[in-house]
Protein backbone atom coordinates (compact mmCIF):
# COMPACT_ATOMS: atom_id res chain seq x y z
CA UNK A 1 0.00 0.00 0.00
CA UNK A 2 1.28 3.56 -1.03
CA UNK A 3 0.83 6.20 1.32
CA UNK A 4 0.00 9.75 -0.02
CA UNK A 5 1.80 12.23 2.24
CA UNK A 6 0.83 15.34 1.07
CA UNK A 7 -3.09 14.65 1.46
CA UNK A 8 -3.80 15.99 4.87
CA UNK A 9 -0.97 19.65 4.23
CA UNK A 10 -3.20 20.26 1.06
CA UNK A 11 -6.43 20.09 3.06
CA UNK A 12 -4.70 22.62 5.59
CA UNK A 13 -3.51 25.15 3.17
CA UNK A 14 -7.03 24.90 1.15
CA UNK A 15 -8.41 25.96 4.85
CA UNK A 16 -5.92 28.87 5.13
CA UNK A 17 -6.99 29.97 1.85
CA UNK A 18 -10.69 30.39 2.54
CA UNK A 19 -10.11 31.93 5.61
CA UNK A 20 -7.74 34.60 4.39
CA UNK A 21 -9.94 35.63 1.66
CA UNK A 22 -13.62 35.15 3.78
CA UNK A 23 -15.09 39.24 3.57
CA UNK A 24 -12.90 40.26 0.77
CA UNK A 25 -15.01 42.14 -2.44
CA UNK A 26 -14.55 39.98 -5.42
CA UNK A 27 -14.64 40.72 -9.47
CA UNK A 28 -15.70 38.55 -11.69
CA UNK A 29 -13.17 37.51 -14.67
CA UNK A 30 -12.65 39.64 -17.33
CA UNK A 31 -11.28 37.66 -20.68
CA UNK A 32 -8.32 39.17 -22.48
CA UNK A 33 -9.05 41.86 -25.33
CA UNK A 34 -7.82 42.23 -28.69
CA UNK A 35 -7.86 45.10 -30.45
CA UNK A 36 -6.41 46.92 -33.28
CA UNK A 37 -5.36 50.25 -33.23
CA UNK A 38 -7.81 53.15 -33.23
CA UNK A 39 -10.21 50.70 -31.16
CA UNK A 40 -11.90 50.89 -27.31
CA UNK A 41 -12.78 47.89 -25.79
CA UNK A 42 -16.63 48.85 -25.36
CA UNK A 43 -18.27 48.09 -22.52
CA UNK A 44 -17.00 44.90 -20.23
CA UNK A 45 -19.54 43.49 -17.91
CA UNK A 46 -18.59 42.76 -14.87
CA UNK A 47 -19.71 41.71 -11.47
CA UNK A 48 -18.82 43.01 -7.87
CA UNK A 49 -19.59 40.87 -4.88
CA UNK A 50 -18.95 41.10 -0.82
CA UNK A 51 -20.43 39.27 2.03
CA UNK A 52 -19.83 42.21 4.25
CA UNK A 53 -21.10 45.36 2.18
CA UNK A 54 -23.45 46.23 0.11
CA UNK A 55 -22.82 46.37 -3.35
CA UNK A 56 -23.74 50.19 -4.19
CA UNK A 57 -20.82 50.70 -1.33
CA UNK A 58 -18.03 49.15 -3.26
CA UNK A 59 -15.23 51.53 -4.51
CA UNK A 60 -13.79 50.14 -8.08
CA UNK A 61 -10.64 51.66 -9.23
CA UNK A 62 -8.17 51.09 -12.02
CA UNK A 63 -4.81 50.85 -13.11
CA UNK A 64 -2.89 50.29 -16.49
CA UNK A 65 0.57 48.54 -16.01
CA UNK A 66 1.40 50.53 -19.54
CA UNK A 67 1.02 53.92 -19.19
CA UNK A 68 2.39 54.24 -22.75
CA UNK A 69 -1.25 52.51 -24.61
CA UNK A 70 -3.36 52.85 -21.47
CA UNK A 71 -3.07 56.15 -19.44
CA UNK A 72 -4.12 55.85 -15.82
CA UNK A 73 -7.16 58.40 -16.76
CA UNK A 74 -10.52 58.56 -15.81
CA UNK A 75 -10.82 58.80 -19.25
CA UNK A 76 -8.87 56.33 -20.65
CA UNK A 77 -10.21 53.50 -18.27
CA UNK A 78 -13.82 54.57 -17.71
CA UNK A 79 -15.82 52.40 -14.78
CA UNK A 80 -19.81 52.82 -14.95
CA UNK A 81 -22.05 51.73 -13.07
CA UNK A 82 -23.41 50.43 -9.61
CA UNK A 83 -24.51 47.67 -7.38
CA UNK A 84 -23.41 44.47 -8.62
CA UNK A 85 -23.39 45.37 -12.41
CA UNK A 86 -20.65 47.58 -13.71
CA UNK A 87 -18.59 47.76 -16.87
CA UNK A 88 -15.37 48.60 -18.07
CA UNK A 89 -14.04 50.13 -21.23
CA UNK A 90 -10.79 50.55 -22.09
CA UNK A 91 -9.58 53.38 -24.88
CA UNK A 92 -5.82 52.92 -25.75
CA UNK A 93 -4.01 55.59 -27.11
CA UNK A 94 -4.09 56.53 -30.84
CA UNK A 95 -1.07 54.69 -33.52
CA UNK A 96 0.12 52.51 -30.71
CA UNK A 97 0.79 48.94 -30.70
CA UNK A 98 1.36 47.09 -27.25
CA UNK A 99 0.16 45.58 -24.45
CA UNK A 100 -1.23 46.55 -21.16
CA UNK A 101 -2.68 45.06 -17.81
CA UNK A 102 -5.53 46.30 -16.00
CA UNK A 103 -5.64 45.88 -12.48
CA UNK A 104 -9.55 46.41 -11.23
CA UNK A 105 -9.93 46.83 -7.57
CA UNK A 106 -12.62 46.57 -5.54
CA UNK A 107 -13.00 47.96 -1.78
CA UNK A 108 -15.45 47.83 1.02
CA UNK A 109 -16.71 49.31 3.98
CA UNK A 110 -13.78 47.71 5.90
CA UNK A 111 -11.23 48.17 3.55
CA UNK A 112 -10.81 45.01 2.27
CA UNK A 113 -9.65 44.82 -1.38
CA UNK A 114 -9.63 42.30 -3.88
CA UNK A 115 -8.36 42.45 -7.29
CA UNK A 116 -9.11 41.07 -10.98
CA UNK A 117 -7.10 41.96 -13.77
CA UNK A 118 -6.97 41.51 -17.91
CA UNK A 119 -4.86 41.67 -20.17
CA UNK A 120 -5.61 44.36 -23.62
CA UNK A 121 -3.48 44.07 -26.34
CA UNK A 122 -3.38 46.58 -29.59
CA UNK A 123 -1.78 44.81 -32.70
CA UNK A 124 -2.05 45.54 -36.50
CA UNK A 125 -4.39 42.89 -37.18
CA UNK A 126 -6.97 41.45 -34.24
CA UNK A 127 -6.47 38.37 -32.75
CA UNK A 128 -8.83 36.00 -30.99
Amino acid sequence: MKRIPFVVSGMAVLLIASLVYAGDPMISPIANQWLKPGQSTGNIPFTVIDDTTAPDNITITAQSTNETLVPNSPSNIIILGTGKNRTVKVIPLANQASSATIVLTAVDDDNDQGQESFEVTVTKTQTP
